[in-house]
Formats: structure tokens, sequence, C-alpha cells
């Protein structure tokens, strides 16, 4: 079993790099891109893609992470969709920080369940139809059955969260102190 991170043009990766970190060594990584193509941040760094989302067999994964930023490059992308959707199906670990859970809202798995989230009101406004049936909260990290969502600035917590939710780190006092690192806590 492995770990899948969807990027997509506008994404903001860094929010999702923890949760790999901590997953990786049980779970390893495998980044998927729209086309197959490497993905280049806006800050220049180039990640190597792995496969494109028309190639991603749903059943080698235990974790789905997308991050956040701006997903409008993927609004309508139905490889994306079947991809989130079948991952769900199987019953994996399913993660999305600030503006991801809206690509889990575009697949239709969030229906009934709670979420953290990075939108502001008048997002929110213009994006309703998409959440339809999602109860959303203000709170930094929201973990619901086998789905975790959180804002932006609680890509720490919600890195714990799905290592955690995963099995990837069973030992809590190990996540407690991997979150005090992590957030400088003493």
């Amino acid at each position: 079993m492995k770990t899948l991170i969807t990027l997509y043009s506008g994404c903001i990766e860094f929010e999702v790099l923890l949760a790999a970190h901590l997953l990786g060594p049980k779970y390893p990584v495998l980044i998927a891109t729209p086309t197959g193509e490497d993905y280049k941040s806006s800050n220049g760094m180039t990640f190597k893609s792995d496969l494109s989302y028309r190639a991603i067999r749903s059943e080698e994964f235990a974790a789905l992470l997308v991050p956040g930023g701006d997903p409008t490059s993927v609004v309508g992308n139905e490889n994306l969709n079947h991809v989130v959707r079948s991952i769900h199906k199987q019953g994996a670990n399913i993660g999305a920080v600030c503006a991801g859970p809206f690509v889990l809202a575009q697949a239709g798995i969030l229906k009934g369940k709670k979420i953290a989230h990075g939108y502001d009101k008048d997002q929110l406004d213009f994006l309703k139809n998409y959440f339809v049936g999602v109860q959303l909260t203000n709170d930094i990290v929201k973990v619901d059955g086998n789905i975790v969502t959180a804002k932006p600035q609680g890509h720490v917590e919600f890195a714990i969260e799905i290592a955690r939710l995963t099995g990837a780190i069973a030992d809590e006092s190990h996540l407690q102190r991997l979150l005090h690192f992590y957030k400088a806590q003493s």
C-alpha cells in the first residue's frame, strides 16, 4: 500500500509534505499530476510525477493527500473525480488541506461530513453548490470517518491526524512529541 499526492497547477504542495513525510516510511509516496508531467511549483521547485490521474490504480493506495491553493485548474477534471471516488470507496484514508476539500466535494464524497477548510465567506457563497450537505466547521483540523480536513494553518495537526488515522505512526506519545516538535511547543 502507498500514499498518493495529487498535485495540480495552482496548488500549495507544502500543505501535505509533512503528512507525506510521516506516512512515507510505511506507505511510500507517489505523486500524480493531471497529465503525468512533472509539477513545477510557484517557487520554482520541481516535483517528479510518478503517474497521471488517468493511470492511478486506486487499490494500491492506503492514503490520498490533496493540497489546497487554487484548484481552478482541476474543476471538472473527471479523471481526478474518479480517483477520489474510487479511493474513497475502497475505504482508504483521505486528507485535504485549505482549498483541497473542494476537490473532495467536487467528487461527491463529502455529503454528510463535517470538514475544516480554508475558504472565507465570499468564496463559500460562490462554492455553495459544491458543499451541499456538508457541515463546514471553524476547526483547525477535522476528522470525520476516513477523511481528514484542515485549515492551511493546521497543516501540522493535519499531518499528525492522517498519520494516526492510517496507522503510519501508532504510538500516541510519539505523535504528541512530533506535534510539539513541528509546532515548536514546549
